[in-house]
């Protein structure tokens, strides 16, 4: 394993990564940190086809770039803690993902295909997610073994979080504070 610890101190979409590292094509785990915190992605890392996990929390990202659909051998995507409004789409074209942790972010919906695109998905995990009302059918409704961790709160009526009945066994919804 590669792995590599980040540390950005502005965002820039021209900064490039160690030549040795970008020529790498070892699966490498990603953790990047950037402070002051910064609302775009850093750009080099795109180009980086060997990612299978990465972490990019804590800061002020809104969105993912397209071309992270080059990461076919991700993972986990671990993104909390940033300012996520809409479930990034490119997302779904990660089929290799089988843990994805957007807690913390203003999310208001996750797409109803999530569970039919992602079926390698084994853990989902989004606490903290206010604005987050309903889990889409399609996650609950599986083949495989999946671990869903929400927020305890986000079962408040007022909020109008409805949770079906489901009596798939591969499926388990774990509540935390």
């Amino acid at each position: 394993w590669l792995c590599e610890y980040l540390t950005a101190r502005r965002c820039d979409a021209e900064a490039a990564l160690p030549v040795d590292f970008v020529a790498s094509d070892d699966p490498a785990s990603l953790l990047c940190e950037a402070w002051p915190p910064q609302p775009c992605f850093p750009a080099a890392l795109t180009g980086l086809p060997g990612i299978t996990h990465f972490t990019y929390t804590k800061s002020d990202l809104r969105d993912l770039p397209s071309e992270i659909v080059r990461w076919n051998r991700l993972e986990s995507l671990i993104l909390r803690d940033n300012h996520i409004a809409e479930f990034p789409r490119v997302i779904l074209q990660l089929s290799n993902l089988s843990h994805l942790d957007l807690s913390g972010n203003p999310l208001h919906q996750l797409p109803e295909e999530m569970g039919a695109k992602l079926p390698e998905l084994s853990l989902f995990e989004a606490q903290q997610c206010p604005g987050l009302t309903k889990l889409p059918q399609s996650l609950l409704v599986r083949n495989r073994t999946l671990k869903i961790v929400l927020s305890y709160d986000l079962l408040n009526p007022v909020d109008g979080f409805r949770l079906k009945a489901h009596s798939n066994r591969k499926v388990s919804i774990w509540l935390t504070r």
